[in-house]
C-alpha cells in the first residue's frame, strides 16, 4: 500500500510539474497576444486620426469646388447674355 501511495505521489508531482510548464508557456503566449493587441490598437488609433484629417481636407475641397461651380455658373450667365 505504501508503494502505491508513493507511486501516486510521484505521478501527482510529475503531473504538477508538467502542468506548471504548460501554464508558463500559455502565460507567455497570452502575454505576446496582449502586447500585439496593444500595438494594433495604437496603429488603428493612428489610422483613425489620419482618416479624420483626410475627411476634414475632403470637406474643404468640396466647399472649394462648390464655390468654383458657383463662379463658373455666374461666368456662363454673363457670357450667354445677348449683347
Amino acid at each position: 500500500m505504501h508503494e502505491i501511495m508513493e507511486h501516486f505521489d510521484s505521478k501527482a508531482a510529475e503531473t504538477q510539474r508538467h502542468f506548471d510548464v504548460v501554464a508558463k508557456g500559455l502565460n507567455a503566449n497570452i502575454q505576446r497576444v496582449a502586447e500585439g493587441h496593444g500595438v494594433l490598437i495604437k496603429k488603428i488609433d493612428g489610422l483613425e486620426i489620419r482618416m479624420d484629417g483626410l475627411e476634414t481636407h475632403m470637406d474643404g475641397l468640396e466647399t472649394h469646388m462648390d464655390g468654383l461651380e458657383t463662379h463658373m455658373g455666374a461666368l456662363n450667365r454673363v457670357w450667354k447674355r445677348p449683347r
